[in-house]
């Protein structure tokens, strides 16, 4: 379940909040495709995945388009030691 270093240890990935700065492309049309493709990619239910989007009001390299920027926050489980 998820995540090279969290297997190593047996643990899982219990859920992922992931945000992404960018003019476009406009994610809400493509937000449910990809917390699905997410959602199977790490073997979590799609439930436990939330992805949401921010612009940078034109600031910075995501402002002008010249990139995206992604965020991510995981929360992990790890058996007892």
């Amino acid at each position: 379940m998820g995540g090279a270093l969290v297997g190593a240890r047996d643990g899982g990935i219990v859920s992922l909040d992931l945000t992404l700065v960018c003019e476009r492309p406009k994610v809400a049309r493509h937000r449910e495709a990809m917390r699905r493709s997410v959602a199977t990619i790490l073997g979590i239910g799609v439930s436990r995945v939330t992805i949401k989007a921010s612009i940078n009001g034109g600031m910075g390299y995501t402002g002008r388009q010249d990139g995206l920027l992604a965020q991510a926050l995981a929360a992990v489980e790890l058996p007892d030691a």
